[in-house]
């Protein structure tokens, strides 16, 4: 919904598995003109998620990267303006530090299962909840936990916190 009501065509998403919430972001980019890229590490989630990309039409929206995050998301040709990170809880700061030089202005990051997955995530927590670092942040109460975070601009220098 997010996705689709927020008019996002660069979409990326960290964390396959077996493409359920590739299936909905696809169909939001299809709506909104746009593309998502994924990455998954396990080559057997990945070919899952290849068979239900084609069998719901969608296989022409998304690029699917397989391999460590920290290599597939590097060098992207887009400027994301929605990210999904749904991966390997310890890897979220990292593969989000390395999407935020590109991240679009009012980029929309979701964060899946904060909560349960704690403390892996707190230095993304920390970070994104600083409005200082260019970003508001909340957390919704679904199971675990969702954190939802909004770049509203370039972070501030020190000087400037004064």
């Amino acid at each position: 919904m997010q996705a689709l009501a927020s008019g996002a065509k660069n979409i990326v998403e960290f964390g396959t598995s077996y493409g359920i919430s590739t299936l909905y972001l696809a169909a939001a980019a299809k709506r909104n003109g746009g593309r998502v890229i994924t990455c998954e590490y396990l080559p057997h989630k990945a070919a899952a998620a290849r068979k239900y990309f084609q069998e719901a039409g969608l296989a022409d929206y998304i690029e699917l990267r397989e391999g460590d995050a920290l290599e597939t998301l590097k060098d992207l040709d887009i400027r994301p303006d929605f990210v999904l990170l749904d991966g390997w809880p310890d890897l979220v700061f990292p593969v989000f530090k390395l999407l935020e030089p590109n991240l679009a202005d009012r980029a929309v990051i979701a964060v899946d299962d904060v909560e349960g997955f704690s403390p892996a995530m707190q230095d993304y927590l920390d970070y994104v909840r600083r409005p200082e670092n260019g970003y508001i942040s909340s957390t919704l109460k679904p199971y675990k936990a969702l954190e939802y975070t909004i770049k509203t601009g370039k972070p501030k220098r020190s000087s400037e916190n004064r």
